[in-house]
């Protein structure tokens, strides 16, 4: 896994909108690509909307773990259904 915070400037500054499953979270484009190895970093690598929500159908409870997680910069996620959490590759 490859942690580290965003080079990118842009993504450093810009909010970001996503909808999981009709639950909207607001966070940072560089929380989201903290782990440069992950589906976020390759969503919102270089050509993103920041306008526009993206959806993402996926577990609101779940997602806010692992959005935490991606604050805290903690690899050991505290999620007990660990197959969801590989396929968000993280």
């Amino acid at each position: 896994m490859n942690l580290q915070p965003s080079q990118d400037p842009k993504k450093n500054s810009h909010m970001i909108t996503l909808n999981i499953s009709g639950k909207l979270f607001i966070t940072s484009v560089s929380t989201l690509t903290v782990n440069q190895d992950s589906l976020f970093s390759n969503m919102f690598d270089a050509n993103y909307d920041e306008n526009v929500p993206y959806f993402i159908d996926y577990d609101p409870e779940l997602f806010y773990i692992i959005l935490n997680s991606l604050h805290r910069y903690n690899v050991s996620l505290e999620i007990t259904r660990l197959d969801e959490a590989q396929l968000l590759k993280l």
